[in-house]
């Protein structure tokens, strides 16, 4: 048995609630999918990715706590860190491995072959390629606007990708922060994070423009709009099954219906 399957067992054996059901889904995401022992992580993010209020998040929290399936440390700056239960890191030392993500820091081979699970995230000293720029916290292009804590957050999030991927990332927040259509910019660069992993990132905006005729950019820039939607449509619902399908579970009704909308807005986009 792995580490993913043991630690999935515990939490069906819990008996959990729908909120502690998912926010145990969001403590291993952050984690385990994403090759790590442990993350920090405040309450608010957590609600946000849960989509359950904050009053009601908390003692779902301390509940699965309480039940063996985390572990919570303080942590100065997110106020918490979580962690797989020692006793499972302990049954199974060698099982952190990252599927979703590039190994060594390398983009994914073209096969997209899952990598052994013994085998591990790298995250010190990456082997880098000669052509790009080792990825770390004193060369990436943050904004202008990131203070000390919003880069560490922004490491944080971009850890395990390309440098290249790293920099188109934060290159596409910063022309959306420059074009006023934020409010969340580490919301929106973990989106971008994301959809960089799964091979979905929209790059358009980064094209240089060419002299086309009016009327031709303007269809080529809805084109491009609307199939980077439709490509983050489709890693949206991707993930959402994925999710609920490792831990055994139904969808509850509530992502039943973010699925359905789902589906609406891409057969329309499709028209």
């Amino acid at each position: 048995m792995s580490l993913a399957r043991a630690w999935i067992s515990a939490a069906l054996n819990a008996n959990l609630t729908q909120n502690e059901l998912k926010a145990f889904l969001v403590i291993f995401q952050q984690t385990l999918g994403y090759g790590k022992a442990s993350d920090a992580l405040t309450f608010k993010r957590i609600a946000s990715l849960a989509r359950v209020r904050i009053d009601r998040l908390t003692p779902a929290l301390r509940a699965i706590a309480d039940k063996g399936l985390i572990e919570v440390q303080p942590h100065p700056i997110f106020g918490q860190s979580f962690s797989i239960p020692a006793p499972l890191l302990t049954q199974y030392p060698d099982r952190l491995f990252t599927p979703a993500l590039p190994q060594n820091r390398k983009p994914a081979p073209i096969t997209r072959k899952l990598p052994p699970e013994n085998q591990g995230h790298t995250v010190t000293n990456p082997t880098v390629n000669p052509t790009t720029t080792e990825l770390n916290a004193e060369n990436l292009p943050y904004p202008a606007s990131f203070d000390a804590a919003s880069r560490r957050r922004a490491s944080e999030i971009l850890d395990g990708l390309s440098p290249q991927n790293a920099n188109d990332c934060l290159q596409i927040l910063q022309k959306a922060l420059q074009q006023g259509r934020v409010k969340s910019p580490l919301g929106l660069l973990y989106q971008l994070a994301k959809a960089a992993r799964n091979g979905t990132l929209d790059r358009s905006c980064l094209t240089p423009k060419t002299s086309l005729p009016t009327t031709q950019t303007a269809a080529n820039s809805s084109t491009a709009q609307t199939r980077g939607r439709l490509q983050s449509i489709h890693a949206e619902i991707q993930h959402i099954r994925a999710l609920y399908q490792l831990a055994g579970c139904e969808l509850p009704e509530e992502e039943q219906r973010t699925l359905t909308r789902l589906r609406e807005e891409w057969e329309r986009l499709q028209q």
